[in-house]
């Protein structure tokens, strides 16, 4: 199996050893975290309290279940359109396949890295991100 690289920034799935339990409200217990810090095989995680090891946690398929919590992000930003007189205000929020093929043009190298499974997990589309277009990003939402 291929070692999955993880960095400072990527959204991952935390196991658990309950995963398979539901609450009541129908939610796996399986939750999507960001990782803040990573020191040999453990890992600290915003927005959790303890340290975890690098086994308690997996990449984040793209599949539109594991993954439909997940938005890209366009931080806002102001510009004046050629041939308008007010500002043009931009900012995004939303799942962030929908975002990809409702703008083809722009994303097609990435949707077509997804399609053939060059892409398979939500930190690999970051990293693309990071590496590409720094503008951008997913978060959790």
């Amino acid at each position: 199996m291929k070692k999955i690289n993880f960095t400072a920034g990527d959204l991952v799935k935390l196991i658990r050893e309950d995963a398979n339990k539901y609450n009541p409200f129908n939610q796996s217990k399986i939750s999507l975290y960001k990782i803040s810090e990573l020191v040999g095989d453990r890992i600290k995680l915003y927005w959790f309290n303890t340290k975890v090891n690098l086994a308690e946690i997996s990449p984040i398929p793209i599949n539109g279940k594991d993954d439909k919590n997940i938005h890209l992000y366009c931080p806002k930003y102001s510009c004046i359109v050629d041939g308008q007189e007010e500002l043009y205000t931009f900012e995004e929020e939303l799942y962030y396949l929908d975002y990809f093929t409702q703008n083809k043009e722009t994303w097609g190298e990435l949707l077509e890295l997804i399609d053939r499974g060059v892409i398979k997990y939500v930190h690999q589309v970051q990293h693309y991100l990071r590496e590409n277009i720094r503008v951008v990003s997913l978060r959790i939402g």
